[in-house]
């Protein structure tokens, strides 16, 4: 029979215990270094409350908001966030990062948005026109004036707002380890123009079929949401025209205004199938009563004359893009 020694076994339990210990607070130890190193090298996410202020433009109802947090330091995300509706909502942010924030309403079918790396803004510029629905024309097929036949011909510019913050954001740490919540109120400025149109004193207007249309040249391309800064490329935007009465044509666009450039000519281009199928085309300079209005938000063009041909042949129908255009320059009369 074999001895059992008691003190070997107690030692061997004692050896045991030990070694389960010292284990246990090198797990230990190792767990709260992993857990020091998620918390320093990586930053918390705090709430931002994004506030829209609609005082200046208490009509306008957007149906979403788009919210953009631009870092001032190189190497950080930008962060975006979509709000339904026009008056905000909770974002996040990165705590211990330096932002400047962009909103702007983002329900616009004809705008295009391009992130811009040198200014770290958003430009909005409207896309390419297509077909002219009133006259049956693609938009690239139409006469145009003496020295902008170069330009895009642009869809016209959505009912577009936009504001940037004027300082920057920052929540610390501190902040956001009270759990307060980082507040921002922004308030939109409207970024387009209206251009409304009438030409009184119309010849023959018996003549004219449903088919009018009208352009107008060398306005601008594009708009800096941040700045409210036009871009420098010059667009032509063709636009809806139709009679009001026996003598008058009336007719609006939405543009970003007219072309930043100095040596900008604004020419409007009236396009009119006439009930014999041919296709007349008048153009006049309206750079004057452009650069001049009042308001250039508001920008009224008033014409007098549009000579349409007093006899007109049978002829029923016409071929859409064929370029047999009568071409008449119009002399304004101040």
């Amino acid at each position: 029979m074999t001895n059992i020694n008691p003190s070997k076994i107690i030692l061997k339990v004692r050896t045991a215990m030990w070694y389960l210990f010292f284990q246990t607070i090198g797990i230990w130890l190792l767990s709260s270094c992993e857990q020091k190193d998620l918390c320093y090298d990586h930053n918390h996410a705090s709430n931002v409350k994004v506030t829209f202020d609609w005082e200046q433009y208490p009509n306008a109802n957007p149906a979403s908001m788009c919210f953009y947090l631009f870092p001032r330091k190189e190497g950080e995300r930008t962060l975006k966030r979509e709000f339904i509706g026009k008056n905000g909502g909770i974002a996040q942010a990165l705590v211990g990062v330096s932002y400047t924030a962009l909103g702007f309403n983002s329900d616009a079918r004809n705008t295009s948005f391009r992130y811009n790396i040198s200014t770290n803004s958003i430009e909005a510029s409207s896309k390419d026109a297509g077909t002219i629905d009133r006259i049956g024309i693609s938009a690239s097929l139409l006469p145009r004036a003496k020295g902008t036949e170069g330009e895009r011909m642009s869809m016209e510019a959505d009912s577009i707002y936009s504001s940037a913050s004027e300082k920057g954001i920052l929540i610390s740490l501190e902040e956001n380890d009270r759990g307060d919540t980082c507040k921002i109120t922004l308030s939109p400025e409207r970024r387009f123009c209206t251009y409304r149109l009438k030409i009184m004193n119309i010849d023959n207007q018996q003549n004219l079929s449903s088919s009018i249309a009208g352009s107008i040249s060398d306005l601008a391309g594009g708009i800096n949401l941040s700045t409210g800064e036009k871009t420098a490329a010059k667009v032509t935007i063709p636009f809806a025209v139709g009679t009001t009465n026996k003598s008058t044509l009336e007719g609006q666009l939405r543009c970003y205004g007219n072309s930043p450039s100095e040596d900008a000519a604004n020419y409007l281009v009236i396009y009119t199938v006439l009930k014999d199928g041919t296709k007349w085309c008048y153009i006049y300079d309206v750079t004057k009563q452009i650069k001049e209005a009042p308001n250039p938000y508001e920008v009224e063009i008033v014409l007098d004359k549009l000579p349409v041909p007093t006899n007109i042949g049978g002829n029923s129908g016409f071929t859409p893009g064929v370029s047999d255009w009568n071409i008449i320059e119009i002399p304004i009369v101040m």
